[in-house]
């Protein structure tokens, strides 16, 4: 009787705990997210926009609408020119492996583009196994024109 009742509170205890594993800025973490950036680049560079689109997660499209992202793809190459090249210039990672998994991941590019420019950070997140694009920011400065 005492087993069964020791068994029943490890059997409590265990069913309650979270076992999870974190790693941060982890160089192969950051490989799997720019396999996801260099497509989106390709598609940007190729001018097609609606493919660059599928890269992009659900929970982007709840705050901007699908039309709105269209026009900030073309609204870029209208001021800043098409891409020629992007470089990785900072990172960060964070995995969570466990009971709470979760995975993001920021990427900061600077992007050379014919007429000027960009600094563009991509942040992502992993749903149901594949990397989704959830926030996209680019800057430029004015100041050249």
């Amino acid at each position: 009787m005492r087993n069964i009742i020791l068994l029943s509170i490890l059997t409590i205890v265990f069913a309650g705990c979270n076992f999870n594993t974190t790693s941060t800025n982890n160089e192969y973490d950051r490989k799997d997210a720019e396999k996801i950036t260099n497509k989106f680049y390709h598609y940007l560079d190729m001018n097609d926009f609606k493919k660059a689109e599928t890269l992009f997660s659900e929970k982007f499209f709840e705050v901007t609408d699908r039309d709105q992202l269209q026009k900030i793809f073309e609204k870029t190459v209208e001021d800043c020119g098409t891409l020629t090249n992007f470089e990785l210039q900072d990172w960060n990672t964070l995995v969570v492996k466990g009971s709470n998994p979760k995975s993001e991941y920021v990427l900061l590019y600077k992007v050379s583009r014919k007429k000027k420019d960009t600094m563009e950070r991509v942040s992502m997140m992993k749903e149901n196994d594949s990397i989704k694009i959830v926030g996209y920011h680019l800057t430029y400065s004015m100041l050249d024109e």
